[in-house]
């Protein structure tokens, strides 16, 4: 900047600003460590009973999650059509982890029943759906469970089957967690995609 345009910026008010240039390969992403992020942007205090709350959708959200995943494997084994032994293997794990997920849901029905918000307008009508959601999910998973169990009893397991039933349980899931995420979005509790039960 030469003086002349120095002094015309200064009589003009205009303020230039100079930053160095940097080269976007150059450029470096700094993070905050989670400490200091905890002091510098506090998390909300939770009562017991949405922290209860939490920690019982986080421990769901982490059963659902190895669900999906046995999903995916049946879902890829279908799709190569290798090895029936692939296929009826990842089969039976799936049927393993319907079966857990459905003990879970049991659980956290037994403990929504007696889940009640003070919000008659928005909060009531999420925790009916939510308590909807986990009777569909509970029964959707004993479905899964004893349908694929029927499936392995065969001589050979039918991949068009084993389909409807991963649609079934893609289905009910999706459902559940759709109610889960209305639910804590309506109580206003924060549940990060990074937190762990």
């Amino acid at each position: 900047m030469t003086n002349s345009s120095r002094a015309w910026a200064l009589g003009t008010g205009l303020v230039l600003l100079a930053a160095p240039a940097m080269a976007q390969g150059n450029a470096k992403v700094r993070t905050i460590d989670p400490l200091t992020q905890s002091h510098l942007w506090p998390e909300k205090e939770l009562s017991p009973a949405q922290q209860e709350y939490k920690d019982r959708v986080i421990a769901m959200r982490d059963t659902v999650t190895r669900l999906k995943a046995s999903v995916e494997q049946v879902e890829r084994a279908r799709r190569s059509r290798t090895s029936p032994a692939v296929l009826t293997s990842s089969t039976r794990v799936l049927g393993r982890d319907c079966a857990m997920v459905r003990r879970n849901a049991e659980v956290m029905r037994t403990w929504a029943a007696g889940l009640t918000t003070d919000d008659p307008r928005f909060g009531e009508p999420a925790v009916r759906a939510f308590r909807g959601a986990l009777e569909r999910l509970d029964t959707g998973m004993g479905r899964c469970a004893s349908r694929l169990t029927d499936l392995l009893a065969r001589e050979t397991l039918d991949p068009d089957q084993v389909l409807r039933v991963m649609d079934d349980v893609r289905g009910v899931v999706a459902d559940y967690e759709r109610a889960a995420k209305d639910l804590t979005r309506t109580l206003d509790i924060p549940i990060e995609a990074t937190d762990k039960s």
